[in-house]
């Protein structure tokens, strides 16, 4: 027979000590639990909280991005309304030329006089170079001088032993600037040297 007594009483002390590891096992789980239940509380106020301040920084963002499109839609409308009030008033500037060509047609038309039509022809181009050169605007000076691709565009190219090689002979077309900015270039034959 082994040690301690009855087989009945080995088993039931074994028994005990299973139903007191049970129970402890069960007093540790439910200690877990609420721990956890109360860290679920502290966790769930925590993400409330967080949720609130992302909201509220969602709410900002949507906030700035609006003020930003209105901000951008209200400086490329001032945008344009400067550009159309510039060009306007840079066509304004026109209608005192304009006026007199008309002029300058009705009075040739009455006089048949070719000294009429030309004295007003050369009137209106004086009164259209005051108007371009107010705004900025001038004729390029190529004539003698050396053909520079910025301001020049060379039609031709002549042999002439008058003239330096890359010297701007003739203007076929006038080229125009705007203050140093070219708006057209001078359309120009170009001398070169002359063949032996």
């Amino acid at each position: 027979m082994p040690k301690g007594g009855s087989k009945a009483a080995r088993l039931a002390a074994h028994l005990g000590r299973i139903e007191e590891a049970r129970r402890g096992r069960i007093a540790r789980v439910a200690a877990s639990a609420i721990e956890d239940a109360g860290a679920r509380r502290e966790t769930a106020a925590e993400i409330e909280k967080l949720r609130a301040e992302r909201d509220e920084y969602l709410n900002l963002a949507r906030r700035e991005r609006a003020e930003f499109d209105n901000y951008r839609k209200r400086v490329e409308r001032d945008r344009q309304n400067a550009k159309r009030e510039n060009l306007a008033e840079f066509l304004r500037s026109f209608f005192g030329p304009l006026d007199d060509l008309d002029r300058i047609v009705n009075e040739s038309a009455k006089e048949h006089s070719y000294e009429t039509m030309q004295a007003g022809v050369r009137l209106f181009e004086e009164n259209l170079w005051k108007v371009l050169a107010k705004a900025g605007i001038k004729r390029i000076n190529a004539q003698g001088k050396p053909f520079n691709p910025e301001f020049h565009e060379a039609v031709a190219m002549v042999p002439s032993a008058d003239a330096p090689p890359n010297t701007v002979l003739e203007i076929f077309d006038n080229g125009y600037k705007l203050d140093d900015f070219v708006l057209k270039p001078a359309r120009v034959v170009v001398s070169r040297e002359p063949e032996q």
